[in-house]
């Protein structure tokens, strides 16, 4: 299979990353998970197109011995375009959702989160064989801070319920 024909879509431009990371806590991830196409699917024979976006659908804060965690659940979408392993040569696609958790160390208990983002830096596909393959996913996720205007203490404390699965999510081509 020729990879460098894989269509890719979802990638975060560089230009829609955060400019300045001095107001922010962020973390780099890497993940790699292997995909199963569903049974009433025929067989792959070759990828055309991957199309992935990544949403966070909850966050909240922890206080753990080493300080404040920022917990994030998320999940990412993936859409896999493919010519079947037929005489036929049809186009057919799988949608797969696959969540993921991760967390942020907060610096000190004088700061307030006001928005977490994560985005997609890069990924690729491998076909494992004509029923699974295997993708890595490397994630940037950010949370923008501010300083508290009172101090309070440290306790489990859900974000505000604008974040959710359902975010205005942007496509990049």
């Amino acid at each position: 299979m020729n990879y460098h024909s894989i269509e890719i879509s979802g990638v975060t431009p560089a230009s829609h990353f955060p400019q300045c990371l001095s107001d922010a806590v962020y973390l780099q991830s890497c993940e790699t998970d292997t995909l199963w196409l569903p049974c009433q699917k025929p067989d792959m024979e070759t990828i055309l197109q991957l199309f992935i976006e990544a949403a966070v659908c909850s966050s909240k804060i922890i206080c753990t011995p080493l300080g404040r965690k920022l917990i994030v659940h998320g999940v990412k979408r993936l859409k896999i375009m493919y010519v079947a392993a037929e005489p036929r040569q049809t186009v057919h696609s799988a949608h797969f959702d696959l969540p993921f958790s991760l967390f942020l160390l907060l610096r000190d208990e004088h700061l307030d989160v006001t928005e977490v983002s994560t985005l997609i830096e890069d990924i690729s596909v491998l076909s494992v064989d004509c029923r699974n393959l295997t993708v890595s996913t490397l994630l940037f996720t950010y949370a923008s801070i501010k300083e508290k205007q009172e101090f309070c203490s440290c306790h489990e404390k859900p974000l505000p319920p604008s974040h959710s699965c359902h975010p205005k999510v942007q496509h990049f081509n």
